[in-house]
């Protein structure tokens, strides 16, 4: 096996072909609180710690309590719970939502029984400290494992690619793909709660002002209900992932779904503006939104909306 050269706290080290990161950086602690290294970057990319060096590089560890540490903690997290739920219900479709505060939403109903019965197997693997590890598939075979798996979303997700092989993540017989690299040891993710929530379940994490505990849940109501929101016009569109996405892009129907969709906000928007009129005494309209949001766009058919009210529109921007 050919030996390549790898650059790790400003010292070069040659290994060979297919030793992970752990293996190079070494078994470090994996106790939450003492803020364990749960990935790294290599040349410049953010990837696990179970990933196979094949090349010449340069790595940096990355913290848990650092920024890119929390996100990968995050999407760990998700995975753990998806393998606990995959294990217990394997007849259930779980599908993940939104982020709401310090969680995120999943569409899956749980008893008090089986979410407890969630809890106490979730813990079980933690305190196990199992392997979780970067497995590439062939294109193939990542297909058939997502089908029997009956993975529906994974695999018509997979239908647009064109990799001769498929990253994914495996814990023991569970496999999954995830856009961000995951811890490579459950021990790490000791940290977290999982609550019954509306119509699905609420899968808690630190929030990154105090990463080192858990906070009591703020309820955000109105934000719940405009995400239903958008559930409700994906459902319309009939697009409830990417993989559908990009089969109606392959149909060439992608500009029936931006009429659609335009259709639904201008509906929206002229809902809007009766809410505005119904409020008589309504004299100032604020618009918030970060950076390229389309905070302008919004506010001009909103004009356009209240000038059939009756009302004469001055935009201020």
């Amino acid at each position: 096996m050919s030996l390549i050269k790898i650059t790790f706290k400003n010292k070069e080290y040659e290994v060979k072909t297919g030793t992970t990161i752990r293996e190079l950086i070494g078994n470090t602690y994996l106790e939450y609180d003492k803020n364990p290294i749960v990935g790294a970057t290599l040349l410049g990319e953010l990837v696990s710690l179970s990933t196979p060096l094949v090349a010449d590089g340069e790595i940096e560890i990355v913290p848990l309590f650092s920024r890119l540490g929390k996100r990968i903690y995050r999407h760990s997290l998700c995975f753990l719970f998806s393998y606990a739920v995959s294990t217990l219900f394997n007849r259930r479709r779980l599908v993940i939502g939104h982020s709401l505060g310090d969680g995120y939403f999943y569409s899956l109903k749980l008893s008090s029984d089986e979410l407890e019965q969630v809890k106490h197997f979730m813990k079980k693997t933690v305190d196990e400290n199992l392997p979780i590890s970067v497995t590439p598939l062939s294109y193939k075979a990542a297909m058939e494992y997502f089908n029997r798996a009956t993975t529906e979303q994974a695999e018509q997700l997979l239908k647009s690619r064109n990799d001769n092989y498929i990253t994914t993540y495996k814990l023991k017989d569970y496999q999954d793909l995830s856009y961000e690299p995951l811890v490579d040891y459950t021990k790490v993710l000791s940290l977290w709660d999982i609550e019954n929530y509306k119509d699905g379940v609420l899968v808690r994490y630190p929030q990154s002002v105090n990463f080192q505990k858990m906070q009591n849940f703020l309820d955000y109501p109105l934000l719940f209900s405009i995400f239903k929101d958008g559930h409700y016009k994906e459902h319309v569109l009939g697009i409830e992932c990417v993989g559908d996405l990009n089969e109606v892009i392959a149909r060439g129907e992608e500009n029936q779904i931006i009429e659609l969709e335009e259709a639904l906000m201008n509906r929206n928007i002229s809902e809007i503006a009766q809410k505005i009129h119904a409020r008589k005494e309504s004299k100032i309209v604020t618009i918030a939104g970060p950076s390229s949001s389309g905070k302008t766009t919004f506010s001009l058919k909103l004009c356009t909306q209240l000038q059939l009210l009756g009302y004469h529109c001055i935009k201020i921007s």
